[in-house]
Formats: C-alpha cells, sequence, structure tokens
C-alpha cells in the first residue's frame, strides 16, 4: 500500500476485466489472498471474497435441494451447511443483516416450493424447531449472530490473551474515529474537554482512485475517512437487533443510554407488539437501524460520554467518580444539558435530568442488592453450638453489618 504526498492512503477500485492491463504493483494489491480462511485483499477488502462464499453457499443450498431424497436429509445437511458456515470466524468475515437474509431467502425459496408452501406460510413454519410444529432448519441469520456474540464475549472477556488486545485496540480506535466524526459534523458541544482533545486528532485520508474504461487514468477520485474497522462492523451488525456492549468502566453513560434507548418510541425489536411480523425479512429480518445511535459507537452515547466528562470536569471529586454527590447533583438538573445543547431539538434537558436521576437510582439500588444490603448477623457462644438446644435470640442481639453508610 502507498500514500500520496499529503499522507492519504491509496486505494483503487478496479472491475475485473481490466485488472490484466494494470501495473504489477497495483495487481499485487489487488490480488485476493487467504489468511485463517479469510479472503481479502491488501486493502482489507473483503468483499469479492465474502461474494464468492454467498455465491458457492447459494450453489450448495440448491445442490442438496435437488440431489437429497426426503425433507429429512435436505435438513440434515442444510443444518450441517449453514452452522459450519456461520460459525467459522464470524469476527473475520464481517456480514451484514442484509447478507445473511439474502441466505436465509435462498433456503426458504427451497422449500416453499417442495413443500407446496405459500411464502408467507413458509417464513412462519420452516426456521421453527420440530417441537414446536415446525420443519427445523437452522436459520443463517440466528448462527451467524449467536456465533458472533459468543466470539466477542469470549475472546474479549479474556483480558491477558492477543485476540483480546486486538478487539479492545479496534474499539479504541473506532471510538476516537466516530468521535471525530461527531466534531467534523459540527454535533460535538463546544467549550468542552472532548471537543478540544479531538481537535487535535489527526486522521488521515483515504483517496481511492477509480478505473472504469482503461488503466491510464483514474475515471473518478474519492477523498474520504471512512476507515472500517472489525469491532466497528460487527457491533453495527449485533446492535441492530438490539445487542448492545457497554463498557462497564463507565457504567454510568452506559445506563443512561440504556434508559433512554427504552424510552425511544422507535427503538422497537422484534418481541415488540409495534414490530409487525410481515416486515421482517426470511427469518428475523434486517433488524432496526435505529439502535445503532445508542450503540458503542452512537451519536448518543458518544454525547452521553461528553456530558458525563464535562460535570466531572466540573467537581472536585474526580477520584470518586460519577457516583459521587456533587457529580450526581450535576447530572440531576437540567441546567448542563441545556448549557452543552448536545440533543438540541431531540431530547429535552429536563427528560435527560429526569432519566439521569432515575439511572442513578438504578445504579444504586443494584449495588446495594449486590452488596448484600442490610445484612444481619447475630453471634452466638460456641458452647451454644454443640448443644441441642435450640437458640432462640432476641431483636436486641441483632447487628446490621452492611447499612447505606457502608454499602459502597
Amino acid at each position: 500500500m502507498y500514500r500520496d504526498t499529503a499522507e492519504n492512503l491509496l486505494c483503487y477500485d478496479v472491475p475485473r476485466e481490466i485488472r490484466n492491463s494494470a501495473q504489477p504493483n497495483l495487481q499485487r494489491i489487488l490480488a485476493q489472498r487467504k489468511y485463517l480462511g479469510v479472503s481479502n485483499n491488501a486493502q482489507l477488502d473483503g468483499t469479492e471474497g465474502k461474494e464468492k462464499i454467498l455465491n458457492k453457499l447459494s450453489q450448495r443450498i440448491g445442490l442438496i435441494s435437488k440431489k437429497s431424497d426426503s425433507i429429512q436429509e435436505t435438513r440434515i445437511t442444510h443444518n450441517m451447511l449453514v452452522c459450519q458456515v456461520a460459525t467459522f470466524s464470524p469476527l473475520c468475515i464481517s456480514m451484514s443483516l442484509a447478507e445473511c437474509t439474502r441466505i436465509d431467502k435462498l433456503l426458504l425459496n427451497a422449500y416453499q416450493y417442495r413443500l407446496n408452501y405459500m411464502p408467507t406460510d413458509a417464513k412462519h413454519n420452516i426456521f421453527l424447531s420440530e417441537t414446536r410444529g415446525g420443519v427445523g432448519i437452522k436459520s443463517f441469520t440466528r448462527e451467524y449472530t449467536g456465533a458472533l456474540l459468543r466470539d466477542i464475549e469470549v475472546y474479549i472477556t479474556n483480558d491477558d490473551s492477543l485476540p483480546a488486545h486486538a478487539l479492545l485496540t479496534s474499539i479504541a480506535t473506532a471510538s476516537q474515529q466516530c468521535m471525530w466524526n461527531l466534531y467534523k459534523a459540527g454535533l460535538l458541544p463546544q467549550n468542552t474537554a472532548a471537543f478540544e482533545r479531538t481537535q487535535r486528532i489527526s486522521i488521515s485520508g483515504k483517496k481511492t482512485l477509480a478505473f472504469f474504461e482503461d488503466m491510464t487514468a483514474p475515471t473518478a477520485t474519492f477523498l474520504t475517512q471512512d476507515h472500517t474497522h472489525m469491532m466497528e462492523r460487527a457491533i453495527n451488525t449485533t446492535s441492530k437487533l438490539g445487542f448492545m456492549l457497554r463498557d462497564l468502566q463507565k457504567e454510568f453513560a452506559s445506563r443512561l443510554t440504556d434508559d433512554l434507548l427504552l424510552q425511544d418510541q422507535y427503538a422497537n425489536a422484534i418481541g415488540s407488539p409495534r414490530t409487525s411480523r410481515a416486515t421482517l425479512g426470511a427469518c428475523i429480518g434486517e433488524g432496526n437501524e435505529h439502535f445503532q445511535k445508542f450503540s458503542l459507537f452512537g451519536r448518543i452515547y458518544l454525547l452521553v460520554l461528553v456530558i458525563v466528562e464535562e460535570a466531572t470536569t466540573m467537581t472536585d471529586s474526580v477520584l470518586e467518580g460519577p457516583t459521587s454527590t456533587a457529580v450526581e447533583a450535576i447530572l440531576s438538573r437540567p441546567a448542563i444539558y441545556n448549557r452543552l445543547k448536545a440533543f438540541s431539538g431531540e431530547i429535552s434537558g429536563l427528560k435527560l435530568a429526569s432519566s439521569a436521576r432515575l439511572s442513578i437510582q438504578k445504579m444504586k439500588d443494584d449495588y446495594k442488592v449486590g452488596s448484600f444490603h442490610n445484612l444481619i448477623e447475630w453471634r452466638c457462644f460456641e458452647s451454644c453450638m454443640t448443644t441441642d438446644v435450640l437458640q432462640s435470640p432476641t431483636e436486641d442481639e441483632y447487628r446490621t453489618i452492611i447499612t447505606d453508610a457502608n454499602v459502597f
């Protein structure tokens, strides 16, 4: 890969028909290579490799439907094929819900005509388990999403492993770029520490040279900063279904964002009564894009982080964190939200303040429950334990050892 004089990363968009006439170094950049079974090029563009996987999967689904002798044989073979592809390196082979739905539609069509189903009947029936009266076909969307969530949970919780380091680095880099995107779009509140810090960030550009007819000169040139990151693609896929990855080191911001998500009338999950089954795809559809702004890289979550950081810097209790009395008082009143105007015309300061008070109270209550709040202790003599006499302690012999004063 090369950079120009302005330090922009040079990328190339060349149709397959004219790649043979390109320069040798450009051919090497666009050449497909496999690493751990994942096909991409030097630009880390796995579009062609993923399209090859989808085409092969489509062909095998069709061949299995034609060659098998019974529905049961077809189901077993299809499930083996779907599970094998969906669970193989879901973090490296990033797939959107639309691409997963495309595979589910192939399965839907394979059984719809063979069972003489109407399209809606097949949608309701084939992906249900046999115990529930369905055919028992494994949905590619469900298998891929489950494998993706499992890999994230397994790798990211093992702090000492190399995969955990790679995932956490990807999250940090993607968060920095998303914050920089808010700054460039003019959505970051001014006169804040986050604004000054983001102002000093320098993200190199990505210049794409597009060739369409010949390789003499690029037909068009595009300059962007849309560098993609592995965890950003994974979180964008899972967040559309309502699965949110949260940073527990910033627990209050995560809780406040979740509370705002629950109050949003357009953030309807699959099981919501406001979600029509007819609007879903072959299995569970392409999700709800409205969830993305509440995700780890979403606009609302990042702006909540800015507000919490600003409230923390306004007090002298930085080391105590956002649960201190001074920070609670700032976040529980609409003054800071009206001053920063982070959600101007979208969420009022009164609503943000009331949501913050509710989130703080929920967080305290949860910690109280987990800390054995109001735990009572009673001590007796050792000689009483050796006798068979049933002990009956009086009220003055009890002592509460975990109270509001020491629960945290």
